[in-house]
C-alpha cells in the first residue's frame, strides 16, 4: 500500500508546473510594488530563502526595473 501512495505522490508532483524560488518572488515583489513600505519588506525577506546567485539574479531584475520586465 506505501509503494502505491509513493507512486501516486510521484505522479502529482511531475504534473505540477514547478516554480522556481526566484521567480517566485519576482511574482510577489511585482505585485506589491503599489506600497513601497512593504515591497521593502518583502525584498528583505527574500533573502532568508534565495541562494546567493539568485539573489544576485533578483538583484539585477530590479535595477531593469520589474515593470519592464517579463516573468519566464
Amino acid at each position: 500500500m506505501g509503494d502505491q501512495k509513493a507512486k501516486s505522490n510521484a505522479r502529482r508532483k511531475g504534473n505540477r508546473h514547478q516554480t522556481s524560488m526566484l521567480e517566485y518572488f519576482k511574482i510577489l515583489l511585482r505585485k506589491l510594488s503599489f506600497n513601497s513600505r512593504l515591497f521593502r519588506k518583502e525584498y528583505r525577506k527574500t533573502f532568508r530563502y534565495l541562494e546567493p546567485s539568485d539573489q544576485d539574479r533578483l538583484r539585477e531584475w530590479l535595477r531593469k526595473g520589474p515593470e519592464n520586465t517579463k516573468i519566464q
